[in-house]
């Protein structure tokens, strides 16, 4: 089921368990909002590592991830070096 969902304001913290996998969705808040249209999704973990990042040209991002050990991952989403607000992610745990 769903874990999380959250209104970002510039990252988002969520625990996860190894050998789990979870899809991170990044949709506005509201309809009419712009499209995260050349937004860089990125996870990464607590030493600063980057788990994956995603390039996107359209609204929702889906990434789908397996997670390789457990503990504490962040998301940023970001648009020329500069975190972007006000949008929703929802983390679904399969």
């Amino acid at each position: 089921g769903t874990i999380e969902s959250h209104a970002q304001v510039d990252y988002y913290r969520f625990a996860v368990r190894a050998g789990t996998q979870y899809t991170v969705y990044v949709s506005p808040n509201f309809s009419g909002q712009r499209p995260l249209v050349a937004a860089i999704v990125t996870l990464w973990d607590s030493d600063g590592e980057t788990v994956l990042h995603a390039v996107n040209s359209y609204t929702p991002i889906v990434i789908p991830w397996t997670a390789s050990s457990s503990g504490t991952r962040f998301v940023t989403i970001e648009r020329g070096g500069v975190a972007l607000g006000g949008y929703r992610i929802r983390i679904d745990e399969r």
